[in-house]
């Protein structure tokens, strides 16, 4: 059923729409924006498009450059707000969305709150499948085939969002929520099937809710201290370079590999100079030697030139292993690893990493690795959190982050990068030159489709912007010089936008987008085992399977077969690789083994060929496969594809470069027949048709550019690209994030903020509004705690019930010694054996969470190994006997988790969360043993962050409703929850009710289970800043923090008076607080 769409265009039809959804009792709505941030000056609401029955949608205007401010007497503000006083604030009405969390935010801008029930397809389909994607067009063709790609109709996806017409993006608009409303009904009532419909509405539709309000309150962002850090960490970045550079050994690197490109230089002018005297080239002759005379002089002009006398680059790993470990000229440190390839096989390249490094500096008296482990530390610090933090910053003041409960992430691209998406200013000098990066491997998609490297990059400095626009809606902003390909070759965009060029464009969608395939249900797929071939079996969807169970010595599964991934073995031809009781593997083609198991042979008859009815060769479903002849199979080619004969290569040509199909498509569109092309170019008529007809390299098309605008000067960048000489711009490339169930953000990515004891510079930026500090409280070792409910481990639920630290207190155990003797030591920093057991407990901790994470003895004996003191294997399987000798109960834990997800191929947390992990199925044994993995580290931290994120819900709730005072939840960053508060409010009485609520949640009541062996523990800190991590002190006057005259040293006084008292005993320690409420107060 296709969607009927409708525009608003009067008063009246608006109260008409409100009718409609108070008769149906739905409102799936949907904003459609310029794409600004939310919380920017310069963000508008082009349209709400709102669908109250399925098949049908309605859109109201908004801030479309199509309509006036006055909508027929009215604006357009009064327009949304009629619509969510009587649609979203009734609470009679359902309403529905894709992502709610953002388009609630836009009705809470212009003062619209919801009341009522909402359902958030995009979450349930999240609960339903935590896998990505989780975006509704990937939703729509799965289950809504017949509208794929619904999004690119008439172009609609390649007009910029500021530039789309109102009549199509209504229409777009229209769909969305047509279809929105028609999948979130479908998931809801799965949700209930499934039995997950209670974690959805007491779960993660309210920590959707506390989210988005975290998000709208933002985090103030200090700009002026930005600025400092932006150049105190331009200081540093120098300074150590400086240092790097005064070390003798690279000053002698250094001046070798100057003289060096010298002298090779030199001999080839010398060269050059010999063969155009003896072709009596002398003007030539003359040129070369005056270049030869300045470099004899010292005197360097030209680029080329200036590449002579460069000085190391010590982010260039190629400069990096031949200073480090090949040339005689420097360190000559023994290579101790090496890097390893995509398949985690080692290559013969040394490795310049930073755990390698470490390893390497016992072999270094002059301080350099430490300097240079220094060095890239500031950089990365710099981009990632200075410059970097500082771009998201809106117009506010303040840094918005998006957090995500489902498992995506987002990030600005601008290049095509072989390995992962790249933006050009990451890999350009920051300062006004060029920067050699043959080095550090970076291949660009060229516009020949291939992968080409970069050699180098360059910061131009800042010139006149200009940003370009299509026909087609595609953006692009560069200097008036700046040149495109076109059918005419390459061109000036002045030039070009002068004479109306068509301009050559390349597809990137086609690059990372890939159409989910809309098979069978599984009870219509029929299965047959393949003849002499046990473990195997073929589908009728043309597709091989195996039932062998990993490590069952000839047992099989048929209830969980896993598919075989099929390769191309040349183009068009699939094929699998079978093994039988021996170790060897057999290569056999899909078609053939597909084949034989629906006609029952052992083999392909003797000169005879599996031959494909439809000529698709990917097509092995068994009604599409006939055994024929020889002779029978190369007439078929003939009449089919013409492709078994040809001539010249004319009609077998299939590769043609970018130019000539532009060159094609243009002539095309100026009329000239396909014949004349034919001709004209020397191919055949197929091939023509191909290309016209977008069958043959489709990724290429024709546009024009419609506008060109001046935007003042900005810095620019270029590179210099290897053979092809060019690259391919793309924006906006989305990742996985996490599937575990915990919280995830991103702009910026709460997650990888640096702890404070790591570097205080980072938190130090954001800052609480006015008269406000940041309170804090960091869960502790949330994760060890549900590990020890779940495994009902009653040693380390003893130690937790008695506040031991239970780190130090495995290291006792483990060496046998008494707790209370050895906490007395760990306390008192100048005791003698202090550095002992900071470092045991150390040992300990790594060891309790390389448990949760299911470690291997290697990958723990990894973790645990310093350059003094490295540890084998045999030591890391040791400490893990020891650790289940202790907790003997972890170990059957694991087990049964084991047992399960081999069993039912997912595992299931406390919440009711279940995590897919159906490569517990597979052949590949690391496959296999990363499922098992998942079955004990996704419920324990799945289990850990929900409930974090249900005591939000219960704290964000009781500040709703007055039963504790006015804070505002800001962030979330790695185990700590963020909040804004007034100083007079942070007293013993809401540090304890936060503390009662967070450490055992009421669970019971929603989700049928209680932790009632183990409580959540938590520390509770204050700040003027993020970075500031004052520990809570009950009782405490925390105006004195805003005050100028603030003494910090009186402040830790004051703490270790109170510092011993447990938040549990409040009550009775600080009674005037708890005798009457914050707000008689």
């Amino acid at each position: 059923m296709k969607t009927r769409y409708h525009i608003i265009k009067s008063y009246s039809e608006l109260e008409k729409l409100v009718e409609a959804c108070l008769k149906t009792g739905y409102a799936s709505v949907d904003f459609e924006t310029n794409a600004e941030p939310i919380y920017n000056d310069t963000f508008k609401p082009t349209i709400l498009s709102v669908t109250f029955q399925p098949g049908s949608g309605i859109s109201i205007p908004l801030q479309h450059f199509e309509c006036s401010e006055s909508h027929i007497n009215k604006t357009w503000l009064e327009w949304l707000t009629y619509f969510g006083r009587n649609v979203i604030e009734n609470p009679n009405i359902v309403k529905i969305a894709w992502n709610w969390k953002f388009d609630n935010q836009i009705f809470q801008r212009y003062n619209i709150y919801l009341r009522g029930t909402v359902i958030d397809g995009m979450l349930a389909k999240y609960l339903l499948n935590e896998e990505r994607p989780n975006g509704l067009k990937d939703m729509v063709r799965r289950f809504l085939p017949e509208f794929s790609d619904y999004e690119k109709y008439d172009s609609f996806d390649s007009i910029p969002w500021s530039k789309k017409p109102l009549k199509k993006l209504c229409e777009y608009g229209c769909m969305d929520t047509d279809f929105t409303f028609r999948l979130s009904i479908f998931f809801e009532s799965f949700l209930i099937k499934k039995g997950f419909y209670n974690l959805y509405r007491n779960l993660i539709m309210p920590a959707s809710k506390v989210l988005q309000s975290a998000e709208k309150n933002g985090l103030p962002f200090d700009v002026e201290l930005n600025v400092k850090l932006r150049e105190k960490y331009n200081n540093l970045i120098n300074e150590y370079n400086t240092k790097l550079r005064s070390i003798r050994t690279v000053q002698r690197y250094q001046n070798y590999i100057i003289k060096k490109r010298k002298e090779d230089y030199i001999e080839t002018l010398e060269s050059e100079i010999e063969e155009l005297r003896e072709e009596g080239k002398d003007r030539q002759v003359k040129t070369r030697e005056q270049k030869l005379s300045r470099i004899i002089a010292g005197e360097y002009t030209t680029k080329a030139e200036l590449k002579l006398i460069e000085e190391v680059n010590f982010s260039s790993q190629k400069q990096m292993v031949d200073l480090l470990y090949n040339s005689n000229h420097g360190f000559k440190f023994p290579v101790i690893a090496y890097t390893v390839d995509k398949h985690k096989k080692p290559t013969n390249n040394p490795s310049t990493a930073e755990d390698t490094l470490i390893k390497l500096k016992e072999h270094d008296k002059s301080g350099f690795i430490d300097t240079l482990l220094d060095l890239r530390g500031v950089q990365t610090i710099n981009s990632t959190f200075i410059v970097g933090l500082g771009d998201l910053v809106q117009s506010d003041g303040g840094v918005h982050p998006t957090f995500l409960i489902h498992g995506c992430v987002s990030c600005n691209t601008k290049l095509i990068g072989k390995e992962n998406d790249i933006r050009i200013e990451d890999i350009c000098p920051k300062e006004v030159g060029v920067l050699n990066v043959e080095d550090k491997d970076i291949w660009v998609l060229s516009h020949e489709g291939t992968w080409e490297q970069v050699t180098h990059t360059i910061n131009k400095g800042k010139q006149p912007l200009y940003k370009i626009t299509t026909k087609d809606g595609d953006i692009l902003r560069c200097t008036k010089e700046h040149k495109l390909l076109t059918p005419k070759g390459w061109k000036r965009v002045s030039y070009i936008f002068k004479h109306n060029l068509n301009v050559v464009m390349y597809d990137t969608s086609k690059l990372d987008i890939t159409k989910p395939i809309v098979g069978k249900k599984y009870d219509e797929i029929i299965f047959r085992d393949i003849p002499g071939w046990d473990g195997y079996i073929a589908s009728s969807e043309g597709k091989i399977y195996s039932v062998k169970i990993p490590g069952g010595r000839g047992m099989l599964d048929y209830n969980h077969p896993h598919e075989l991934v099929p390769r191309e073995w040349k183009p068009g031809r699939l094929r699998v690789y079978l093994r039988n009781n021996s170790k060897k593997k057999y290569s056999f083609s899909v078609s053939h083994l597909v084949w034989m198991a629906f006609n029952n042979k052992l083999h392909i008859p003797e000169k005879m060929v599996i031959d494909h009815i439809n000529c698709n060769t990917l097509d092995n479903r068994p009604e599409n496969l006939q055994c024929i002849t020889y002779s029978e199979n190369i007439k078929r080619a003939y009449t089919c594809t013409r492709t078994a004969f040809t001539s010249n290569g004319i009609n077998g040509t299939n590769k043609f470069n970018t130019l000539t199909i532009s060159k094609v498509l243009e002539d095309y569109q100026n009329g000239h027949t396909q014949a004349e092309i034919c001709e004209r170019y020397n191919i055949s008529q197929k091939q023509v048709s191909g290309i016209v007809n977008g069958q043959r390299r489709k990724d290429i098309y024709l546009t024009k550019l419609v506008s060109m605008e001046y935007e003042g000067e900005k810095t620019i960048y270029d590179l210099s690209v290897n053979d092809k000489h060019s690259y391919i711009t793309r924006s906006n490339f989305i990742n996985s994030n996490t599937v575990s169930g915990r919280l995830s953000s991103r702009n910026p990515n709460g997650q990888n903020i640096p702890k404070t004891m790591v570097n205080p510079d980072v938190k130090l930026q954001f800052i609480p509004p006015k008269n406000q500090l940041f309170l804090s409280y960091d869960y502790s070792q949330a994760e060890l705690r549900i590990l020890a409910h779940l495994a009902n481990e009653s040693t380390m639920l003893e130690w937790f019930r008695t506040g031991k630290d239970i780190h130090l207190a495995s290291a006792c155990k483990k060496y046998h010694e008494d707790y209370n003797e050895i906490i007395k030591i760990y306390q008192d920093e100048q005791h003698p054996e202090y550095k002992l057991w900071k470092k045991r407990r150390k040992e300990s901790k790594t060891i309790n969470f390389g448990i949760v994470y299911e470690q291997s003895a290697a990958k723990l004996a990894e973790s645990l190994s310093t350059p003094e003191e490295p540890v084998s294997k045999e030591e890391g399987q040791q400490f893990l006997d020891e650790f289940f000798q202790t907790f003997p109960k972890i170990k059957r834990f694991i087990d049964r988790q084991h047992k399960f997800m081999e069993k039912h191929g997912y595992c299931v947390s406390l919440f009711g969360r279940r995590r897919r992990c159906p490569k517990v199925y597979s052949e590949n044994y690391g496959e296999y043993l990363e499922a098992l993995r998942q079955s004990t580290n996704a419920p324990v931290q799945s289990a850990a962050s929900d409930m974090a994120l249900f005591a939000s819900v219960i704290v964000y709730g009781k500040v709703k409703k007055g039963e504790l005072p006015p804070m505002k939840e800001v962030n979330t960053v790695h185990d700590s929850v963020y909040q804004f508060i007034l100083p007079k409010y942070i007293t013993p009485d809401t540090i304890y009710n936060i503390w009662d609520i967070c450490r055992n949640p009421s669970t019971k009541e929603y989700f049928g289970f209680s932790i009632d062996d183990v409580d959540m523990s938590m520390d509770f800190t204050i700040g003027r800043n993020m970075a500031e991590e004052l520990p809570y002190i009950p009782g405490y006057d925390y105006n004195k923090l805003l005050r100028e005259d603030f003494d910090i040293d009186e402040y830790y006084r004051e703490y270790n008076k109170y510092r011993d008292i447990p938040i549990s005993d409040y009550p009775k320690k600080f009674k005037k607080y708890f005798k009457e409420s914050w707000r008689k107060r």
